[in-house]
């Protein structure tokens, strides 16, 4: 896979980003973006969903649009941070009215969960995101791994929103689509708001 990421990269810099969490991600895109690189995938979707957190919407679809030629390669390690930018490019799409560009997101995305059945219908419950731990950081004052928690749950209930519909998660349940939006849009209302 090659990334198209020099011109994307060098535009939102140029935007002279002021948001700490925007700054630093950037930052490590600018430096290193390697496709065969997890970690530097993840820094592009950390950097996609600050800049979806802050609101800037057409500057995250720029950032995950770096990875419009991406294809699974047979690597989850690789893919799993491209999935996390896929469905917030497909949920973008969706929210600005753009519903044929997300269904076709999410076709890319529901592709290399063909051949893994089981690991798709355990992902569409609510039991594999992080609830728990959150009320346990909330308990004990500390918003600050409570709120990093949410973070990285929120490409989850993208997920469940994306692929849930007319599948059976592994109880054979219909997935909470309903509830994983709700939790997402007050996850993003909290986070928008978070130091």
């Amino acid at each position: 896979m090659k990334l198209n990421e020099h011109q994307t990269l060098q535009r939102l810099a140029d935007r002279g980003f002021r948001e700490k969490r925007i700054v630093s991600a950037l930052k490590k895109c600018r430096k290193k973006l390697s496709a065969k690189s997890a970690a530097d995938l993840n820094h592009l979707a950390d950097l996609a969903y600050e800049l979806f957190l802050c609101g800037y919407d057409q500057e995250a679809l720029a950032a995950t649009g770096v990875l419009d030629g991406a294809k699974f390669a047979g690597d989850f390690n690789i893919w799993t941070p491209i999935e996390k930018c896929l469905l917030l490019q497909a949920w973008l799409h969706e929210q600005s009215g753009k519903p044929a560009l997300a269904a076709a997101t999410i076709q890319k995305i529901s592709e290399p969960m063909a051949q893994h059945e089981e690991a798709l219908s355990r992902r569409l419950s609510l039991d594999w995101l992080h609830e728990a731990d959150i009320q346990r950081y909330e308990s004990k004052g500390d918003s600050k791994a409570a709120n990093e928690t949410r973070r990285s749950d929120l490409g989850d209930l993208l997920f469940i929103w994306a692929l849930g519909e007319g599948r059976s998660d592994l109880n054979g349940n219909a997935p909470p689509i309903a509830i994983a939006i709700q939790r997402f849009g007050e996850y993003v209302a909290l986070l928008k708001n978070a130091k």
